[in-house]
């Protein structure tokens, strides 16, 4: 004999035949990183492809758009900040017929200046030779290409590396007492990196009259 199903069992039996409607996978949202390279802070979006077009995906710094390019797997990398010790916020957004589809985390990070500043002696020269009392100016300069110069100063050390004079640029050595000195300029830039450039000059002793 062959078993009618009727209501409720009849529901139930229908269903168990129909197998679920697979879901098409959601596609990636966009990521936003932060590197450094030298003097520069880079904001970089990565849009994965698969993203829904027509579409843009946009980079938004410290709550500004400063990107906007097409998505499906596109990088784009910002305008350099140089600005050292400045916190920045950021995060990336796909935006589709005004309607904003995806949002990144918010990355947050501040650039660090880790190259050291230079520093240049023009005067006295290398190797320079002069008599007890002349004039004998100070010649150097100093340079930074990220974090900007905080301090740059001249000194004079006695052949035992004793510090014996500090000097400006332009101000004059003192010349007093004969022996052989380093003259040595000293660069800091703002995030504390030092550098230096260093000479030795040789005061002779007057000759008697």
């Amino acid at each position: 004999m062959r078993k009618v199903l009727v209501g409720a069992a009849l529901v139930a039996a229908m269903l168990g035949l129909i197998a679920p409607a697979a879901q098409a996978a959601k596609p990636a949202g966009p990521t936003c990183t932060i590197a450094w390279s030298g003097t520069a802070t880079l904001f970089a979006i990565s849009t994965p492809t698969g993203m829904p077009k027509p579409g843009t995906a946009q980079l938004l710094v410290d709550g500004a758009v400063v990107v906007t390019t097409a998505t499906n797997g596109e990088t784009m990398v910002s305008n350099p900040y140089s600005d050292y010790a400045v916190t920045h916020s950021a995060f990336c957004r796909v935006v589709q017929k005004a309607k904003v589809l995806f949002t990144s985390a918010t990355v947050t990070a501040a650039a660090t200046d880790e190259t050291p500043p230079t520093a240049t002696v023009s005067s006295p020269t290398n190797g320079q030779v002069v008599t007890q009392g002349d004039v004998l100016l100070a010649g150097f300069e100093c340079a930074d290409s990220g974090s900007g110069i905080a301090g740059c100063q001249g000194q004079v050390r006695n052949s035992a590396g004793t510090l014996i004079q500090v000097v400006g640029n332009g101000e004059a050595i003192n010349t007093s007492n004969a022996g052989t000195f380093m003259f040595i300029a000293v660069a800091q830039d703002n995030a504390g990196n030092t550098g230096q450039a260093a000479v030795t000059f040789t005061v002779e002793a007057a000759p008697e009259t």
